[in-house]
């Protein structure tokens, strides 16, 4: 079911579960700071509770409430891939990320999408856990009608403003001080390495 942005934003701030285009794929979005929401993003999917999921934020600002340092390199990556389909995961202040987003680890992992109005969403609800809208397991949707086959009709879902890929995010850690690609995607090593290198 197609909603404005407004409705997304109400059903946001109530605890519900939203599908937001990205730039890879649509996401399965809830507040990061609502427990409850959040739990019922690893239900709707049947997604092991010891995945940790990613943060959308709606710019590069927004990483500070979440960290004490900053690893080297991260703000020449951020401020060249986002917006992006860049997961950047990264030592975090643990006090200010539910340990059910991050599956008890003292990381988290965060990207800004290239959706316009996925951002704006953000800046009115604030920072967004959003996985992959998709069964665990399965292939994720990156149209309105992938997810209503997935999900039915009536899930509420913000219509794309971005062709969406299916090219998942290149996920970059900072781990043991440096950075290690855990996952290929969009973006090249070569890309990231003419950065870090």
């Amino acid at each position: 079911m197609i909603i404005s942005l407004p409705q997304a934003a109400s059903l946001i701030q109530n605890g519900e579960v939203v599908a937001v285009p990205t730039d890879t794929v649509y996401g399965l979005a809830a507040d990061s700071s609502d427990d409850i929401a959040v739990a019922e993003i690893f239900k709707i999917k049947g997604r092991p509770e010891k995945n940790p999921l990613v943060t959308l934020l709606a710019d590069v600002e927004q990483i500070y409430q979440f960290v004490n340092d900053i690893p080297p390199h991260f703000e020449e990556l951020a401020h060249t891939f986002w917006p992006g389909p860049l997961t950047l995961v990264i030592p975090i202040d643990v006090e200010t990320v539910s340990t059910t987003i991050r599956a008890g680890l003292e990381t988290a992992g965060f990207r800004v999408p290239e959706s316009t109005t996925t951002r704006l969403l953000i800046q009115k609800c604030g920072p967004l856990v959003a996985p992959s809208a998709n069964l665990s397991g399965q292939l994720p949707a990156t149209t309105p009608e992938e997810l209503e086959d997935i999900f039915g009709k009536k899930f509420p879902t913000l219509p794309a403003d971005v062709h969406m890929s299916g090219t998942p995010s290149t996920i970059l850690c900072y781990h043991d001080n440096h950075w290690i690609i855990t996952r290929q995607g969009a973006i090249t090593s070569q890309d990231i390495n003419n950065i870090i290198e």
